[in-house]
């Protein structure tokens, strides 16, 4: 899962692209484990340090690339001025809802399971274009 995610930062493409495949292939492994993110979450807040080393590869290239091309971005005005700390939640909480909370959504809307796939595409790409709107476009 990191290792993915670091391969994508570490792509020599415009940060922008970068956000968009980061969204499509959490949607899709999430789509493949809907669980995958609470189990995750839940391991990380009981023993994260040891049960993802790798995740300190994610940190410190976090930490370093995609900060590095944040701030290159924001200087030259391609960027909104947002942190690091911010885009991750922005980013990932909005996509990951939808498959922690699956089954309210589901009641909530009375969706069956092929309507909830349907609806989980269309709300994909509202995430897709409401964060590259907000950073991007100004």
């Amino acid at each position: 899962y990191f290792n993915e995610l670091v391969s994508i930062i570490d792509k020599p493409i415009p940060l922008r692209e970068k956000i968009v495949e980061i969204i499509e292939r959490d949607f899709k492994r999430l789509k493949e484990d809907p669980n995958l993110i609470l189990f995750m979450a839940n391991e990380l807040h009981r023993d994260g340090d040891n049960l993802f080393p790798e995740f300190l590869v994610y940190k410190n290239v976090l930490r370093s690339k995609l900060h590095e091309q944040m701030q290159a971005e924001i200087e030259t005005g391609k960027m909104r001025d947002i942190s690091l700390q911010c885009l991750m939640p922005l980013v990932m909480g909005n996509l990951h809802f939808m498959f922690v909370c699956k089954d309210l959504v589901k009641w909530m809307y009375d969706f069956s399971a092929d309507e909830f796939d349907s609806f989980v595409e269309k709300h994909k790409q509202c995430v897709i274009e409401m964060v590259t709107g907000y950073l991007f476009e100004k």
